[in-house]
């Protein structure tokens, strides 16, 4: 009978064996199911990420591309003047008087088509009087407006009778429609 018990302890013994190999064997291959699993969750996501940079990339190349057109459309204005700027631009140039104190005047405004070009170019004649410090600080004033004012004759004639100057400026600027 002892045998016999052995034998049904041994049994139960191999029983419960096999059934814990069974249940490793499953739980094993849950792993190995799950570790893919995650794994494939993981590659998705890495791909999810590599497009996201890929387009923040593209999207950065087009924001550089915007503020590049942006200032080439600024620098583009700032070269030409509308026929609804100029009103702005003569303005803007006889109010000079204030920051200067001597009288700035627009003496006159022309227009011509360059040969080469095709485009309207306006002449604008600028007279001024005043000392020197003065005549000169307009000049320089003029020459660096935020329009592009292309200087084309500056003089500057000395009064003989008192220590004032006159000054006379032509510049051009193209007129756009």
């Amino acid at each position: 009978m002892n045998t016999k018990n052995n034998n049904i302890a041994l049994i139960l013994l191999l029983l419960v064996s096999i059934l814990a190999l069974v249940g490793s064997v499953s739980l094993y291959a849950g792993l190995i199911v799950k570790t893919k699993q995650v794994r494939k969750e993981i590659q998705q996501k890495e791909s999810q990420t590599q497009t996201i940079q890929s387009q923040n990339i593209k999207i950065e190349e087009t924001r550089k591309i915007i503020r590049s057109a942006e200032r080439s459309k600024l620098d583009i204005q700032n070269t030409t003047v509308t026929p609804e700027s100029l009103i702005n631009l003569l303005d803007s140039i006889e109010k000079l008087s204030d920051t200067v104190g001597i009288p700035v005047v627009v003496g006159s405004v022309s227009s011509y088509t360059d040969k080469d070009t095709k485009e309207t170019i306006l002449k604008i004649a600028i007279q001024t009087t005043g000392p020197f410090a003065k005549v000169y600080q307009t000049l320089a004033i003029l020459e660096n407006f935020p329009q592009a004012l292309v200087t084309k004759k500056a003089g500057m004639v000395q009064h003989e009778k008192d220590n004032l100057w006159d000054g006379n400026f032509s510049f051009e600027i193209t007129q756009t429609q």
